[in-house]
């Protein structure tokens, strides 16, 4: 089979991914048997909260609800990889494994040694009202400053029938540069006909870089978010909702110091760390 998934934003049109060509959401050849699965091409990471290789659990609110509601806008994430070959086990009482390879996250135009190169590994386990997992990560960085960076995310969750609750756990550093906590409890529960999604996560860290310390005065940085979603089908294929959420910052990512690191052309998303977001809208799946 293949999955050819594009994105593009509703105001004007434009790529979504920010990338030139169609279909840089997921371009993905894969084949199933008793082995697994395996598929190839531009895949998201396993930590991505997106796409079909994705197994990211723990979080209520998904990756849909803007920067604040989201989970991978606090944890440090792969997004998507080109170039990459993915390998899903078979089900073993409810167990999967779960390995990619990227052998150029962004092309691999250069000596293998001189690419960007993504290695994930993760477990899954989904029966019942289960749905457990545990993921690492690394990006060797080798095209930029050839430190490799790692990630270990946990997320935990059952389904009750009358609500879903979830916990998320990631840990995240690169030796010189930053090491972070993330932590997210989160819950789900039908209402009126609807479905109440709600939230809270906690980020803390500490940054290393010249940068940051010269931008904010600070190497630590702290942000807590809570966030609540209400979605309400229509119909079987079209779904309104509403959503609000709020951020508060502190130490490096209080409001003044992310402005100042936004001035220093921080290529942080430090916009998600501080302030308010209220949302509308509507969702029809084809």
């Amino acid at each position: 089979g293949f999955i050819l998934e594009d994105g593009f934003n509703s105001d004007d049109g434009s790529g979504a991914q920010k990338m030139n060509g169609a279909f840089s959401r997921e371009c993905k050849l894969y084949i199933n048997g008793g082995f697994g699965q395996i598929g190839f091409g531009r895949l998201g990471t396993l930590a991505n909260g997106a796409q079909s290789n994705s197994i990211l659990s723990g979080w209520a609110l998904g990756t849909s609800y803007q920067t604040q509601g989201t989970l991978t806008s606090f944890m440090k994430n792969n997004g998507r990889a080109n170039n990459a070959i993915a390998y899903v086990s078979p089900s073993f009482a409810g167990l999967t494994v779960h390995a990619m390879y990227s052998n150029g996250t962004k092309t691999d135009t250069a000596e293998w040694a001189k690419n960007d190169h993504y290695y994930g590994l993760g477990l899954a386990y989904q029966l019942g009202g289960y749905r457990n997992t545990l993921i690492f990560e690394s990006a060797d960085n080798k095209g930029g400053n050839g430190e490799t960076a790692y990630n270990v995310n946990l997320g935990l969750g059952y389904n009750f029938g009358a609500i879903t609750p979830q916990f998320a756990y990631q840990y995240a550093w690169q030796d010189t540069q930053y090491k972070q906590h993330v932590f997210g409890l989160s819950a789900a529960a039908p209402v009126a006909g609807g479905t109440v999604k709600a939230g809270v996560k906690y980020l803390l860290g500490k940054n290393e870089t010249d940068t940051f310390k010269a931008a904010t005065g600070e190497d630590k940085y702290r942000s807590l978010s809570i966030s609540a979603a209400y979605e309400y089908p229509l119909s079987k294929r079209t779904t309104v909702w509403g959503f609000a959420s709020w951020a508060d910052g502190d130490k490096g990512y209080s409001a003044d110091n992310l402005k100042n690191l936004k001035a220093a052309g921080d290529t942080l998303k430090t916009a998600n760390f501080d302030g308010y977001v209220f949302s509308v809208g509507m969702t029809h799946n084809f």
